[in-house]
């Protein structure tokens, strides 16, 4: 289960004694830190876990699933209530499918040593893992294929030019990441990529996190306030957009990073390809439609005093009243290039632009794995 990447996102770490992994904790990388330093924080609680998400210490979807495993095991191994365990970590950030996917794959082994659960909760580390690179293989040669088919129709120009919003790399997952993976391997089979790069009010996700994360890969990048991204696209700068997603409904709506309707809407006036990148387990076929979806609110503090500043230096007065929605919701219609998982890419619209339910398509991309492996 080695790690590839020059840091830890998160790391489970065992305490050995008479020859047997007796104790453990998580630690886990403080992103609220970065880009100014790379710290960790050491948690040895449940509870502790639930506060490290909830407060972003750790946060992208994939990563948040995982973690919340890992707190899993802490709070069966210390004997607390499965329910308690379960229920405290489940509610830390309510729009995150993988979350409670991580977290129902461990219940579902109906037993109480943490032992067996570490071993599962490693087992989805592992797998993520993987599906991080068939996502990022996938994602790449789909966009390849799509760019080079426009250079021959006329566009000369050899860099590949995407836009991303947010932070899906290594950061936000147990692997290489997913929209951001998919942008590493573009820069591995093309060369020339340059990323197009929102900051991601109000946390500034995009300008910490990803800007940090494409520097450490050495792939070129340029900053943009959230704002200029639909200018950006009328003046030809972008030819795709990726994004990841927190949760997925069945019909193709995506819940993700608060900004990311307003470039679907201006992608979509564009003419440029707008690609969701995301593993299965984020897609919730048990939730039928984007309306149906929880959107966390988050505190005012976090667009009124960012930085964490004195009350005179806040962006407005301090009692000014504010919503913060974490995350918008994009209907299918938008998502005109495709889902791109570690199956294959779901498309939510045909030919004729009608929409094509997510359910059917998953089952037939399984079943096509299936052949495969058999052969």
């Amino acid at each position: 289960m080695a790690n590839t990447e020059p840091y830890d996102t998160f790391r489970w770490v065992p305490v050995h004694e008479h020859g047997q992994d007796e104790d453990g904790y998580l630690l886990v990388l403080d992103q609220r830190e970065i880009p100014h330093q790379v710290s960790y924080v050491r948690l040895v609680d449940y509870r502790e876990v639930a506060e490290a998400i909830r407060d972003m210490v750790v946060r992208g979807a994939p990563a948040i699933g995982a973690v919340a495993a890992y707190g899993y095991v802490l709070g069966i191994k210390s004997g607390e209530p499965e329910d308690q365990v379960y229920h405290t970590l489940y509610a830390s950030r309510p729009t995150a499918v993988n979350l409670q996917w991580s977290l129902d794959a461990l219940r579902q082994l109906q037993t109480t040593n943490w032992r067996r659960l570490l071993w599962k909760a490693n087992e989805l580390v592992a797998s993520e893992r993987l599906m991080n690179n068939k996502i990022a293989a996938y994602g790449a040669e789909e966009i390849l294929k799509r760019w080079k088919q426009r250079h021959h129709e006329g566009c000369k120009d050899e860099t590949l030019r995407v836009l991303h919003h947010c932070n899906t790399g290594s950061l936000a997952t147990a692997g290489g990441g997913t929209a951001l993976g998919v942008i590493r391997k573009l820069a591995a089979l093309h060369g020339k990529v340059h990323v197009h790069v929102n900051e991601t009010r109000p946390r500034l996700q995009g300008a910490r996190l990803t800007c940090w994360e494409l520097r450490q890969w050495g792939i070129p990048y340029e900053l943009s306030v959230d704002a200029a991204a639909p200018f950006l696209m009328a003046q030809g700068r972008i030819q795709f957009v990726t994004v990841g997603a927190d949760r997925i409904a069945a019909d193709g709506a995506v819940a993700n990073k608060i900004g990311t309707l307003m470039i679907a809407i201006a992608a979509q006036h564009y003419g440029i390809p707008f690609y969701v990148c995301a593993p299965c387990s984020t897609i919730d076929l048990k939730t039928p439609t984007g309306a149906a979806m929880i959107i966390e609110e988050r505190s005012a503090t976090e667009v009124l005093n960012p930085s964490g500043k004195s009350s005179d230096q806040w962006l407005a007065p301090v009692d000014t009243p504010v919503y913060n929605p974490a995350f918008d919701i994009t209907p299918p219609e938008l998502i005109t290039g495709g889902i791109v998982t570690e199956l294959g890419i779901l498309r939510v619209r045909d030919q004729a632009g009608a929409g094509i339910g997510l359910a059917e398509q998953l089952q037939q991309l399984e079943q096509r794995q299936k052949q495969i492996s058999v052969e």
